[in-house]
């Protein structure tokens, strides 16, 4: 595997993610969307620097 590979991996893996955590009841999905959002940083920054 590539970089670019695990990078989009990383992005659809926190998509499903924050999806996951809109399903949960209230007040358990915040720590999952900042999770999440960190997640989807981390691969742009990471696509980014190809």
């Amino acid at each position: 595997m590539n970089v670019a590979s695990l990078s989009e991996d990383l992005y659809g893996f926190a998509i499903e993610l924050r999806q996951l955590a809109y399903s949960m009841p209230g007040g358990h999905e915040d720590p999952l969307v900042r999770l999440s959002e960190r997640m989807i940083h981390c691969a742009e920054e990471e696509a980014g620097n190809k």
